[in-house]
């Protein structure tokens, strides 16, 4: 008997329970939020705020950048002899020139580089935190010029360097989408059509400051104001608002909508035929505590691209002219490719999972892993064309 029973308890133990026979499914979007999460993304959202309160305890001749390290650690730059007091989780570096001073190397690099060598030289300016250092890249053919003067003008807090040439931008289910429409989707102008490498991808909704309107907003580079712009077949609005080149350093443009359609506070999340999308909760405005940070980007050819920010506040230039308050990302999954210009740049909600964090929008160059390409910030958008990032 006792037997017997033990064995119908054997048979029972192994049988599935209603809380064991099947592993409940995954959220949609798991995996993305699972890489930023693992890459940190959280704790950077929570230290920001805490190198900001250094940067203007130390004072702009002091404070010299803020960078994350592959190991996780956060290190802030501070200038002179006197060492910074620890705090808990910080490590403090001595460096010899503060950001103030490198930033303006960064904004006084395009007229001086054309002055020297002419126009269409300058590939990119931007302050490496790490070398402590602002780096101007020129075409080779000018290399020589540039640091000679630079070098002489700003000692060792610049490095000149060589560019083979000016990348162009990025103009080339998210691809076939109704109102209302989403971030990360596939749009396109009358002349090219669904199905082809060309267009663009929109970037997040936009609430107009002068009227309440809620607008789509995309890379200044892809068309013109009074551009008919469609998804798929489907006329979702018209350039209405436009910065880019000789309208403004910052590369951006609004679209907006017909009476038949809207635009809502979300973005699309995955690959090129994603079905997966996220509210879009908050905006970041980049700065040093973002060195070193995950970050991801949306286009709808090139589907999910994940990254590292490697500089913030960069200028690059491109055949076409020079954008600045760009950030620098080194892409360490998927790819940036044609078609992919003004779609999403985010990190995920710091207190709410698969909700996104607006940080910028892709402006190119096209990229592979291991290659870098650059977002334009949110903020500078804003400011630009008088709009706020609408938000769940």
């Amino acid at each position: 008997m006792k037997s017997t029973l033990c064995a119908a308890l054997a048979v029972l133990l192994l049988l599935p329970t209603a809380a064991t026979a099947a592993a409940a499914p995954e959220p949609a979007g798991a995996d993305t939020m699972r890489w930023l999460r693992g890459h940190g993304d959280v704790r950077v959202q929570e230290m920001a705020a805490r190198v900001q309160e250094l940067a203007g305890s130390f004072g702009s001749s002091r404070y010299g950048g803020a960078r994350w390290t592959e190991d996780g650690q956060l290190v802030v730059q501070v200038v002179g002899a006197d060492q910074a007091a620890p705090q808990a989780g910080i490590r403090f570096e001595r460096v010899r020139h503060a950001r103030r001073a490198l930033d303006g190397v960064v904004a006084e690099a395009p007229a001086l580089v054309e002055h020297l060598v002419g126009p269409g030289k300058l590939e990119s300016a931007y302050v490496n935190v790490t070398a402590n250092k602002a780096v101007v890249s020129v075409l080779a053919d000018s290399t020589a010029t540039v640091a000679a003067a630079l070098g002489a003008r700003y000692g060792d807090a610049v490095e000149v360097v060589a560019a083979s040439k000016l990348q162009p931008r990025t103009v080339a289910n998210r691809q076939d989408d109704n109102s209302p429409y989403y971030g990360g989707l596939a749009i396109n102008n009358a002349a090219s059509q669904p199905g082809t490498e060309y267009g663009c991808t929109s970037g997040y909704a936009f609430k107009l400051w002068s009227t309440g309107q809620i607008v789509e907003s995309t890379a200044g580079h892809c068309w013109a104001r009074g551009t008919a712009v469609y998804n798929a077949t489907a006329a979702i609005g018209t350039v209405t608002h436009r910065a880019f080149a000789s309208n403004g350093p910052t590369d951006a443009e609004l679209i907006t909508p017909p009476s038949s359609a809207t635009f809502g506070a979300r973005i699309w999340v995955g690959g090129r035929f994603t079905d997966v999308s996220w509210p879009v909760v908050g905006a970041i405005d980049e700065n040093d505590a973002y060195i070193g940070s995950p970050i991801v980007l949306s286009g709808k050819n090139g589907g999910e691209t994940r990254g590292t920010v490697t500089a913030v506040n960069v200028t690059h230039c491109y055949p076409d002219g020079c954008t600045k308050g760009l950030t620098a990302i080194k892409v360490t999954s998927g790819g940036v490719a044609p078609g992919d210009s003004g779609g999403p740049c985010f990190s995920s909600g710091k207190d709410q999972p698969y909700t996104a964090m607006a940080r910028g929008e892709i402006v190119g160059p096209a990229a592979d892993v291991g290659q870098t390409t650059y977002c334009t910030s949110v903020f500078d958008i804003s400011a630009a064309l008088g709009a706020s990032v609408l938000l769940y």
